[in-house]
């Protein structure tokens, strides 16, 4: 089985979320912040570092995942489809957030 290229898993994986019915959105910061943003209709948002087959966050990466998850955000890293469909599987199904009357 051939390495998937990280533009390959993004790619697969902003469709697959799309198909579940949310919006995964790059994020471009420079600065180490995870790369997905992960988001489904009256939930809150994931987020996500995808990596190439076998590659790990760097260390800075790693630093806000947990930054993230310590704010009580859903956070991970995924080097592979499954993993990462799976994370927005989880996204997806989380306990929704009040919708106010002006919110459709």
């Amino acid at each position: 089985m051939t390495a998937k290229k990280e533009s390959s898993i993004e790619s697969d994986f902003s469709d697959y979320v799309r198909y579940l019915g949310g919006r995964s959105f790059k994020i471009e910061t420079g600065d180490g912040m995870t790369d997905r943003l992960v988001t489904f209709p009256r939930r809150p948002p994931g987020f996500i570092e995808l990596k190439a087959d076998k590659k790990k966050p760097r260390k800075l990466q790693d630093f806000h995942i947990r930054k993230l998850i310590k704010a009580g955000y859903l956070a991970t890293w995924a080097d592979n489809l499954e993993d990462a469909k799976a994370f927005a599987d989880i996204v997806k199904n989380q306990e929704q957030t009040p919708c106010t009357k002006n919110q459709t």
